[in-house]
């Protein structure tokens, strides 16, 4: 090599080495193939298992380095946000952000970690598809999106607590409301199975302001009472909450939908 060359960024640390100070947190970008390349050298060099906080900005799942990869599993919490954010959770305590762009938002997702040993999941129904046919540790299950019935079925043997924040546009709102609550049914009854015991808590979360209880009787569905609840007015899912309305206050009956 010249003496005047540019030594490459692995040539340079193998010869000099690198002096800091314990990291905590780290933002690191690698979206094109210069910022890949030298994300990659930065991230071989340091003990990124050692690192709480970790942000990663990639263009699609393949730009996430191995190393990386091999440092969060195995993962107890997985979160597949609406904006494109994938956080995950490790049992050493790491808590790390993928940061994808919007090219990833689509039903061929395929998640680049392990699934075998997540305990909680956030995700929204449009990857639904892309997710192995049985997660036999997760516990805490939250699904978010537009209803769709045309999935296919997953498996969930120790599914202890299911949360559905779904959406249905229809210029009626009271009617929105009750085939929301009657899909979110059919969704559980037919597209989550293998329960190895009966669930602790079923929500349901709704954009559309109501008092009622909803009572599901339904031989798939191993609870008796759904409370459903109004998403906080913050809820990134959901904007322009005060907009919708379904339902009669003075009606304290409640509503039957599923038999």
């Amino acid at each position: 090599m010249h003496f005047w060359a540019d030594p490459s960024p692995e040539a340079w640390i193998d010869k000099n080495g690198i002096i800091m100070t314990a990291l905590d947190s780290l933002d690191v970008a690698c979206v094109d193939g210069i910022e890949l390349h030298a994300a990659s050298t930065v991230l071989r060099v340091l003990d990124i298992s050692t690192i709480s906080n970790l942000k990663l900005h990639c263009g699609k799942c393949s730009d996430i380095p191995p190393a990386v990869l091999a440092a969060i599993e195995p993962i107890t919490r997985f979160d597949f946000l609406h904006d494109f954010d994938l956080h995950v959770k490790g049992r050493r305590g790491l808590d790390w952000v993928f940061a994808f762009d919007d090219s990833l938002y689509l039903p061929a997702f395929e998640p680049p970690i392990s699934l075998g040993s997540v305990r909680t999941m956030l995700l929204h129904l449009i990857q639904w598809n892309s997710l192995p046919d049985l997660l036999d540790s997760v516990e805490d299950l939250t699904l978010c999106g537009e209803v769709e019935l045309a999935v296919h079925p997953k498996m969930f043997p120790l599914l202890r607590s299911l949360t559905l924040e779904l959406v249905y546009d229809n210029p009626r709102k009271k009617d929105a409301l009750d085939i929301v609550l009657a899909l979110s049914t059919a969704f559980v009854a037919a597209r989550i199975l293998g329960y190895a015991r009966p669930l602790e808590r079923l929500t349901l979360f709704t954009r559309y302001r109501t008092r009622k209880e909803y009572v599901v009787h339904h031989p798939g569905i191993p609870v008796a009472l759904v409370q459903v609840t109004q998403s906080p007015t913050d809820h990134p899912l959901y904007e322009d909450i005060d907009e919708y309305f379904s339902g009669d206050e003075d009606d304290e009956n409640g509503l039957d939908v599923a038999r």
